[in-house]
């Protein structure tokens, strides 16, 4: 079983699927490693749907397909990546 979240900003609300930095001003040392490692995580991620987006004409628009067939997609890019 394939476990996921979102790696979000500090604009979305926190959930249970959802990961974001820690917004305080005064973090413990924990804290501040989370955030960096997870503002690391955005850049990466952003870095590569900027490749995707400039080698794949389908993800210059929302995909507007179930979940299954959007897993295939992008596992069918990464593939030919």
């Amino acid at each position: 079983m394939i476990y996921g979240f979102f790696v979000a900003d500090d604009v979305f609300p926190l959930s249970t699927k959802i990961m974001k930095p820690y917004s305080d001003k005064q973090l413990s040392n924990k804290k501040k490693i989370f955030n960096y490692r997870l503002s690391s995580a955005r850049q990466s991620i952003e870095s590569i749907y900027g490749i995707y987006t400039n080698k794949f004409e389908i993800f210059h628009k929302t995909l507007c397909v179930l979940p299954k067939i959007a897993d295939i997609i992008v596992t069918a890019c990464t593939i030919s990546l």
